[in-house]
């Protein structure tokens, strides 16, 4: 029976004569999986703002002086995650 399998198949291929494909590779610049999936997480200008412990108009101010990056999307503005964790943690803005 081994050798009628090998006879269908040549080598590199399973018996059923499908040659396996190359795993398949990630580019995530060598971050760890948990920091890409939290890190650009897009936030609502009130949840910013709570999280900030200040108000909406704080956030539309430091986002029209630069210190808060817009991120449109779906007609609406959204804020990274990852840029209010770094302003709580005492990062630069």
């Amino acid at each position: 029976m081994n050798e009628r399998l090998n006879q269908l198949s040549g080598p590199g291929e399973f018996s059923s004569g499908v040659t396996p494909r190359a795993p398949v590779q990630l580019h995530n610049g060598g971050k760890p999986m948990s920091e890409m999936l939290t890190a650009d997480r897009l936030l609502r200008k009130k949840d910013v703002a709570a999280r900030l412990a200040c108000s909406v108009r704080t956030i539309d101010r430091e986002a029209s002086s630069g210190h808060l990056t817009r991120v449109p999307f779906r007609g609406t503005i959204r804020f990274r995650e990852s840029e209010i964790l770094r302003i709580i943690n005492g990062g630069s803005q």
